[in-house]
């Protein structure tokens, strides 16, 4: 084949196709699609992090409640509204549920105690 002036070679171009998976792809038990929906750098993510990324997975994979993983979180960070300034998304929801647990475990102990 000659090239004449101006005239570049014909590459081929893989078109990514989205396929449906019941099983999403992890890194360290989170799915990277949820690293990426709070912007967390991968290359950067620690244990702490990873741990709060775990956590909400948890809470938001929960059988009993209905809808998508990120419907469920979507609903969750509107019923919170917005973040502060330099707080990110994520330590928002995950002090939410530390919070809620806690007081479940309080509530669990206290009909225990009225028996």
């Amino acid at each position: 084949m000659s090239r004449t002036a101006g005239s570049s070679p014909i590459e081929s171009v893989s078109i990514p196709v989205h396929i449906e998976s019941n099983s999403p792809m992890l890194l360290s038990g989170v799915p990277i699609e949820m690293i990426n929906y709070f912007d967390v750098d991968t290359k950067t993510l620690d244990d702490k992090q990873r741990n709060k990324l775990n956590d909400i997975y948890s809470f938001l994979n929960d059988k009993s409640k209905e809808g998508s993983l990120f419907s469920k979180l979507r609903e969750l960070e509107l019923k919170l509204g917005s973040t502060e300034i330099h707080e990110k998304r994520y330590n928002k929801i995950w002090n939410y549920l530390t919070i809620s647990n806690k007081i479940k475990e309080m509530e669990d102990e206290r009909r225990l105690m009225e028996r």
